[in-house]
């Protein structure tokens, strides 16, 4: 039996006395590191006053690092996925992206994507042919018909859900974004964009897009391109609007029509949820007006047509129908809504 001796003790102890403060020594450094991660991380949203106030709101105090981190970590991958879809948005339309509207866009988001989600809003300009006095506004670019992108602009706002199905329910209804938005009380952000190419010259000029237009949506989940729709005169530029959310866009047969979900209806379906009866309805409905079979009458005075479709376990269940405009490229769903209302206007479903 072999007995340690006194230096032998010596040995183990001070391996075990530097063992452990090597572990605390890293477990101070980490905490230190952990507590200059969270000072910066706090001060992204104390750079803005009205930030705090919406942190107490919450109840959200200095001291709860998690919850400061994971309202952090949300808006910075919103920052990136809005940032990625805009310059996605522009590249596919021709138009200038610059550094400086991308920061313009973090920067909105930092300041005001606490208090709801972001909302981006685009359009595109096109120059038309004298007589071309037809409204066209597809939502992808497979639906431009050749005509050359002039120019375009954005929108961008935060907002809560109902704040959102609002706003699309105006933009369907031909208000323009900005108006739309001041009506919820939202503050907003807008910007014009260039086109890398100048069109071919025509003989005859047209005058640039007056003010702010229409355009859809950003929304977080991935989602079909949509357009939002606006009157425009003849001889005017259109406007164009697609929305942001381009990943997982479904694939379809050669042979089949491009079938888009409006802003407003992706919001209805949202409140429904993705299994309740009128979702499966509109998604049975989708594909058969894809693979050309066409549903529903007309309303001519609305320029729309009609199909029945229920709301379930809801009151006025037998007044719904989904409307949707074709266009010669595809057919786009406008919405859920009740045209029986008396004086030809269109009272939108919104729970």
């Amino acid at each position: 039996m072999h007995l340690m001796g006194w230096d032998e003790h010596l040995d183990v102890g001070a391996l075990w006395g530097a063992t452990a403060g090597l572990l605390a020594s890293r477990m101070v450094a980490e905490l230190r590191r952990e507590a200059i991660l969270h000072e910066q991380r706090w001060a992204f949203f104390a750079r803005y006053p009205d930030n705090i106030g919406t942190l107490r709101r919450m109840q959200v105090a200095y001291e709860d690092c998690d919850m400061v981190e994971s309202l952090y970590l949300d808006i910075l991958q919103a920052m990136d996925q809005v940032g990625d879809d805009f310059r996605d948005f522009c590249a596919r339309h021709g138009l200038r992206c610059t550094d400086n509207a991308v920061d313009r866009i973090r920067a909105f988001m930092q300041q005001h994507c606490l208090e709801g989600d972001p909302l981006l809003i685009l359009r595109r300009d096109f120059r038309v042919d004298d007589l071309d006095t037809s409204e066209t506004h597809d939502g992808s670019s497979s639906c431009d018909g050749g005509r050359p992108v002039v120019g375009g602009c954005y929108y961008l706002t935060a907002a809560t859900p109902g704040q959102r199905m609002e706003i699309a329910a105006d933009l369907e209804d031909g208000q323009t974004p900005g108006t739309a938005i001041r009506r919820q009380g939202r503050p907003f952000m807008w910007g014009r964009l260039k086109a890398l190419r100048a069109p071919a010259v025509r003989r005859r000029s047209f005058p640039p897009a007056a003010g702010p237009e229409i355009q859809p949506d950003y929304m977080t989940s991935a989602e079909p391109l949509v357009p939002v729709t606006r009157r425009r005169p003849s001889a005017a530029p259109a406007a164009d609007g697609v929305p942001m959310v381009v990943a997982q866009r479904r694939t379809r047969p050669a042979t089949s029509r491009q079938v888009e979900r409006s802003l407003l209806l992706r919001q209805q379906l949202e409140l429904l949820g993705a299994d309740s009866p009128t979702s499966r309805d509109v998604a049975r409905i989708e594909s058969d007006l894809q693979q050309g079979r066409d549903k529903g009458h007309d309303l001519q005075w609305l320029d729309y047509r009609a199909i029945d479709i229920r709301i379930a376990g809801r009151r006025g269940r037998n007044v719904w129908r989904l409307l949707y405009r074709p266009r010669a490229a595809g057919i786009r769903l406008a919405g859920i809504g009740n045209y029986h209302t008396g004086n030809g206007t269109i009272r939108w479903w919104k729970g």
